[in-house]
């Protein structure tokens, strides 16, 4: 058994506190993990590489802090250690945190068992610096939605699962409202724009897309989004918003930097003054603070 089929899907009870939701999530990975997330080893990363995250995500930050916004860090904990005095100053600002679990593995090749042990070890961590943890976000979007993993994630506490479909990596229901899928996990989803019968997506609430399309023009479909719309959940990585020019590539296996990789890197450069105005408009808040009622204070 999957998700539930579109005639079965039930709208979310967990309702947003104001008409219109904002939400932000980041997933606190590093550019090259990301890039070669479907690499067999990632021992070049562990020992070669010099990872700009810690710098990275103090950028983020820093730039929340200015447009008075708060966002759910998805963690990837096997890298925590390179920025663990930055996850206490993420909690300290009224932010909150959420699994991305401890290796960004592809799930829809790997066993249940290692699932579920991948889960809880990330929970168990974050568990150390945020009293619950509410959220997961699969590594690349790549959970399988069935009832298996679902289980997993409600044993281990967790009570909704974040995860796009603007690229299919797995059968995430083509949604733009939170729904209700087994064992009580709500699905929020991130804001995708479906056109021609779900054949084209526009992932509208993606990092990339924004820097990939003009900005006159992301701007424009923005506005048009929030007019059609109640809910509006925008993600990003660190890098994409603080750049990643410092990164060293002279290390990297030569069948890594292709043409993907290239792309990623241009357009993750002078980007600030585009965050801000995003920021500034949209006046982001957490995902738990709209769909549980709840802030780490609490």
């Amino acid at each position: 058994m999957t998700f539930f089929p579109r005639s079965q899907q039930k709208r979310c009870a967990l309702e947003p506190n104001t008409s219109t939701a904002n939400l932000l999530s980041v997933d606190v990975d590093d550019y090259v993990l990301v890039c070669f997330q479907h690499y067999k080893t990632r021992t070049f990363v562990d020992s070669r590489y010099k990872t700009n995250i810690d710098y990275q995500v103090r950028y983020v930050l820093d730039l929340l802090s200015d447009c008075n916004c708060k966002a759910t860090f998805f963690i990837c904990t096997f890298l925590l250690d390179r920025y663990e005095k930055t996850l206490r100053r993420i909690l300290d600002e009224g932010h909150m945190i959420g699994s991305h679990g401890h290796n960004h593995y592809d799930f829809n090749t790997k066993s249940i068992q290692d699932f579920a042990a991948d889960v809880s070890k990330s929970i168990k961590i974050l568990s150390r610096y945020q009293d619950r943890i509410y959220g997961y976000r699969p590594p690349a979007f790549t959970m399988p939605y069935d009832t298996e993993h679902f289980k997993v994630l409600a044993d281990n506490g967790i009570e909704y699962i974040s995860s796009g479909v603007g690229v299919a990596r797995s059968n995430a229901p083509h949604t733009n409202i939170p729904i209700t899928l087994e064992y009580g996990i709500t699905h929020i989803p991130i804001s995708t724009k479906f056109m021609c019968h779900n054949v084209i997506k526009y992932p509208i609430g993606y990092g990339v897309a924004s820097r990939l399309l003009p900005e006159l023009l992301y701007f424009m479909t923005l506005r048009q989004w929030s007019k059609n719309n109640s809910m509006f959940h925008y993600y990003a990585h660190p890098f994409e918003i603080a750049g990643c020019e410092g990164m060293d590539k002279k290390w990297l296996p030569r069948e890594a930097w292709n043409s993907a990789t290239f792309l990623y890197y241009l357009r993750c450069k002078n980007r600030h003054d585009f965050f801000e105005k995003l920021f500034r408009q949209c006046q982001f808040n957490t995902i738990e603070s709209y769909f549980l009622g709840r802030s780490m204070y609490e």
